[in-house]
Protein backbone atom coordinates (compact mmCIF):
# COMPACT_ATOMS: atom_id res chain seq x y z
CA UNK A 1 0.00 0.00 0.00
CA UNK A 2 2.77 2.29 0.66
CA UNK A 3 4.53 1.72 -2.93
CA UNK A 4 1.24 2.58 -4.19
CA UNK A 5 0.88 5.69 -2.47
CA UNK A 6 4.01 7.34 -3.81
CA UNK A 7 2.51 7.70 -7.12
CA UNK A 8 2.55 11.12 -8.30
CA UNK A 9 5.12 12.52 -5.21
CA UNK A 10 7.84 10.82 -6.71
CA UNK A 11 9.28 10.26 -10.32
CA UNK A 12 7.80 7.83 -12.47
CA UNK A 13 10.82 5.07 -12.64
CA UNK A 14 11.24 5.85 -8.72
CA UNK A 15 7.44 4.61 -8.19
CA UNK A 16 7.76 1.78 -10.87
CA UNK A 17 10.88 0.22 -9.42
CA UNK A 18 9.33 0.43 -5.67
CA UNK A 19 6.26 -1.02 -6.45
CA UNK A 20 7.79 -3.67 -8.42
CA UNK A 21 9.92 -4.72 -5.87
CA UNK A 22 6.62 -4.65 -3.38
CA UNK A 23 4.54 -7.37 -5.81
CA UNK A 24 8.00 -9.21 -6.09
CA UNK A 25 7.91 -9.53 -2.11
CA UNK A 26 4.33 -10.46 -2.03
CA UNK A 27 5.32 -13.24 -4.35
CA UNK A 28 8.14 -14.31 -2.97
CA UNK A 29 6.41 -14.37 0.74
CA UNK A 30 3.06 -16.12 -1.21
CA UNK A 31 5.61 -18.62 -2.39
CA UNK A 32 6.99 -19.28 1.19
CA UNK A 33 3.94 -19.68 2.66
CA UNK A 34 2.49 -21.74 0.21
CA UNK A 35 4.99 -23.84 0.55
CA UNK A 36 4.96 -24.32 4.12
CA UNK A 37 1.19 -24.92 4.73
CA UNK A 38 -0.33 -25.96 1.24
CA UNK A 39 1.76 -27.83 -0.39
CA UNK A 40 5.61 -28.29 -1.44
CA UNK A 41 6.90 -26.54 -4.30
CA UNK A 42 9.55 -28.35 -6.23
CA UNK A 43 12.75 -26.60 -6.32
CA UNK A 44 11.25 -23.67 -4.09
CA UNK A 45 14.43 -22.53 -2.42
CA UNK A 46 15.50 -20.73 -6.17
CA UNK A 47 11.85 -19.36 -6.47
CA UNK A 48 11.65 -18.12 -2.65
CA UNK A 49 15.07 -16.44 -2.83
CA UNK A 50 15.45 -15.11 -6.59
CA UNK A 51 11.84 -13.69 -5.57
CA UNK A 52 13.18 -12.26 -2.38
CA UNK A 53 16.74 -10.72 -3.92
CA UNK A 54 14.82 -9.05 -7.52
CA UNK A 55 12.12 -7.20 -4.62
CA UNK A 56 15.19 -5.73 -2.68
CA UNK A 57 17.24 -5.01 -5.47
CA UNK A 58 14.04 -2.97 -7.23
CA UNK A 59 13.04 -1.38 -3.86
CA UNK A 60 16.88 -0.37 -3.46
CA UNK A 61 17.25 1.23 -7.19
CA UNK A 62 13.92 2.87 -6.91
CA UNK A 63 15.21 4.91 -3.41
CA UNK A 64 18.24 5.10 -4.75
CA UNK A 65 16.81 6.95 -8.09
CA UNK A 66 14.53 9.22 -5.48
CA UNK A 67 17.77 10.14 -3.33
CA UNK A 68 19.80 10.82 -7.14
CA UNK A 69 16.99 13.13 -8.08
CA UNK A 70 15.97 14.78 -4.69
CA UNK A 71 19.96 15.84 -4.32
CA UNK A 72 20.47 17.06 -7.78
Amino acid sequence: IIALNRQGTVSKMSFQFVTIGAVLFLVSDSLLAWNKFVEPIDHSPIYILSTYALAQLAIVRGVLVQVRETSA
